[in-house]
């Protein structure tokens, strides 16, 4: 059985859900809005093929490899910079 995460527009989490419409809008009356959010989800059901395929990207190997070539990018600039100074 698969989960299904709703989330604020705000955070970490947003990015790894990347469908609009699991993500309630930070602002006035949250709580109930996502307390609604849930609740239409769970009436309605979900995409869990969608939802798994999305968050396929999302394994720690695919995490760190990301990150590893965030670093290497920065490197290799600071690198191209402090040539041309």
């Amino acid at each position: 059985m698969w989960d299904v995460v709703v989330q604020s527009n705000s955070g970490g989490t947003y990015e790894a859900i990347g469908f609009e419409e699991y993500i309630v809008e930070d602002g006035d009356d949250f709580e109930k809005r996502m307390v609604k959010k849930v609740v239409e989800i769970l009436k309605n059901g979900y995409d869990s093929e969608r939802l798994i395929n999305k968050a396929a990207n999302f394994t720690w190997d695919k995490i760190v490899e990301k990150e590893i070539a965030t670093h290497k990018e920065a490197v290799r600039y600071d690198c191209e910079k402090m040539r041309f100074n």
